[in-house]
Formats: C-alpha cells, sequence, structure tokens
C-alpha cells in the first residue's frame, strides 16, 4: 500500500500502470476477502444464510487470495472442503505466475527503485 501512495501522490514515482493496478487490486480485494470470510464463519456458526463459494472465490480471484488466506488461517473457514481448497489453490498459483511474469519483466525492480529513492 505504501506503494500505490508513493505513485499517486509524489512526483517522479513511476510505476507501471499493470503494477499499480494489480497491486490496488490485491489490496483492496484482500481486505473485502478477509471480511467475507468472517461474516461467512459467524454466519456458518449461527447457521444463517451463506455466502456463496463463488463470491468468495471470485474475490480471491481478483486478487485477494493474501486476504483469504489468512482468513482461511485465523477463522479456521473453509479448510476441510477439498473442492473449495483444490480452486483456491489453483487462484494461488495462478497468481503467482503473474507475480512471476511482473518479475520476468521488471515491475519489482521498477518498484524496488520507487521505494528507494522516492
Amino acid at each position: 500500500t505504501y506503494l500505490l501512495y508513493l505513485a499517486f501522490t509524489r512526483d517522479g514515482v513511476k510505476l507501471p500502470a499493470t503494477l499499480a493496478i494489480y497491486l490496488l487490486a490485491t489490496v483492496t480485494c484482500s481486505l473485502v476477502a478477509f471480511v467475507l470470510y468472517g461474516v461467512d464463519k459467524r454466519r456458518a456458526i449461527k447457521d444463517q444464510p451463506r455466502i456463496s463459494e463463488r463470491t468468495l472465490h471470485v474475490f480471491g480471484g481478483c486478487g485477494g487470495w493474501p486476504g483469504a488466506h489468512l482468513a482461511r488461517k485465523i477463522f479456521r473457514h473453509k479448510t476441510q472442503k477439498v473442492s473449495f481448497r483444490i480452486v483456491f489453490w489453483i487462484i494461488v498459483a495462478a497468481h503467482l505466475i503473474i507475480i512471476g511474469y511482473g518479475m520476468l519483466f521488471g515491475w519489482w525492480v521498477d518498484a524496488i527503485r520507487a521505494l528507494l529513492f522516492a
């Protein structure tokens, strides 16, 4: 988030647009996913209508996988159902490929330069 703050508020900080968009989506969707997992866990305990697995996966797929992973650990939610876990880890793998692609094309070098020379 600090990188995004620098990119949008300081002159001379240049981040590739794709990296800025990816970071913004990851931060925003992670927060939303974390909250949704918590709400779904509470609803499961109280036997109330649940948040669909599709919705949880959509936010994970849009970049919220770090928040979703943290929520799964903290709330101990969605850790037993094998089909859910398979889709979740496919989403994580896809994002790791995106991150690898970004590293290959220098996104992270630009990000480090922005942090060091801001």
